[in-house]
């Protein structure tokens, strides 16, 4: 019997495997791959009259504790929230009629600059460092919207 031809598999000696690592950037980490379904970054649409602040302890806790890589509320004040007095007294409002655009606009404009930071937040991460930049377009971002009370 004749032995089988030797495979096509790229062979690596130790002086290879040397030389590959003294080609490499200093700044090059090597670590475990990543788990085929990440958690998604997580953005909290508040109940009505809170903001970030009040949900502070909960971010911090899904990010510490559970895993999830950020977690942050739709930027809003305590003022914000009385842009939506105007529209109160409106007979569409008291009978429930009224379209959320016309008295929510602000709190969707918040949601979309939350939004807006996750995701420069993730391009910036991924974008490499000084010395290596990307190789590959970063992965989409995966983005939790939590919604309470009235972000619901």
């Amino acid at each position: 019997m004749s032995s089988p031809p030797p495979s096509p598999r790229l062979r690596l000696s130790a002086l290879s495997i040397v030389v590959i690592f003294l080609l490499l950037p200093s700044c090059a980490t090597f670590s475990a791959p990543s788990p085929p379904h990440p958690k998604p970054h997580v953005l909290i649409a508040p109940a009505q009259f809170l903001v970030p602040a009040d949900y502070a302890d909960l971010c911090e806790s899904l990010v510490s504790s559970h895993g999830f890589p950020s977690a942050r509320c739709a930027p809003l004040t305590r003022l914000d929230w009385l842009r939506v007095v105007p529209s109160s007294p409106l007979r569409k409002f008291i009978s429930a009629d009224l379209d959320p655009e016309e008295s929510l606009l602000w709190y969707y404009e918040a949601l979309e600059r939350g939004m807006s930071s996750i995701l420069s937040d993730v391009a910036q991460a991924s974008s490499g460092c000084a010395c290596c930049p990307p190789s590959a377009p970063p992965a989409p971002a995966s983005v939790a919207i939590v919604g309470h009370s009235i972000g619901g």
